[in-house]
């Protein structure tokens, strides 16, 4: 068994170290935490955009689309998600309504809600959710462990899209120092 915890681990380990690429997405990392699991994986930001998602089940996905055509949690769930500060795990039954809703129609299954942080700022949060068996300490360590590869993945994103605008602004400066005088007078008057 612990064998197996190992192989589970290094394969998010790959994820880490795959990611430096750029190649991996958020969809192939909640595949793999679906694999890894056994159970439905969402990975959302802390607006409550879905950036990815693994089913074992395709009929349980129950997001909505925003103007943008972006997968979205609901406003109430992302407020409760964002609310949630440790992990909850194993919600069954009416324990669900808190946190998923009186009218959430799959309480039949074990849920888990796992915030996710990277240098002490709230990044999103994973929610996990399966039927017929609760979670083990195992499936939740390895759920954590992926939450804190998800924190990770988003500020890198994060911080590499700030890179990119530095750059962008950076060779505007530099295209706008080289302009002459009259060049710069008749570019103020175009704006």
């Amino acid at each position: 068994m612990e064998k197996n915890i190992l192989n589970k681990m290094r394969q998010l380990n790959w994820v880490l170290s795959e990611s430096t690429t750029g190649s991996l997405s958020y969809n192939d990392l909640s595949k793999i935490l679906c694999e890894i699991v056994g159970a439905n994986i969402l990975i959302t930001n802390v607006e409550g955009i879905v950036l990815g998602a693994g089913y074992t089940n395709l009929e349980d996905a129950s997001t909505i689309s925003d103007d943008k055509g972006s997968e979205k949690l609901t406003a109430f769930h992302t407020n409760k998600f964002i609310e949630v500060k440790e992990t909850v795990e194993n919600l069954h039954g009416e324990e669900c309504y808190e946190l998923l809703g009186q009218d959430y129609s799959m309480t039949n299954k074990y849920h888990c809600i796992i915030p996710s942080f990277c240098g002490g700022e709230r990044m999103g949060t994973l929610v996990v959710a399966r039927h017929g068996k609760s979670f083990d300490e195992v499936d939740i360590a390895l759920c954590e462990y992926g939450a804190t590869v998800v924190g990770i993945e988003i500020k890198r994103n994060i911080n590499l899209a700030m890179e990119e605008e530095k750059r962008l602004i950076n060779a505007v400066d530099k295209a706008l120092d080289k302009l002459s005088f009259s060049e710069k007078d008749a570019l103020e008057k175009i704006f």
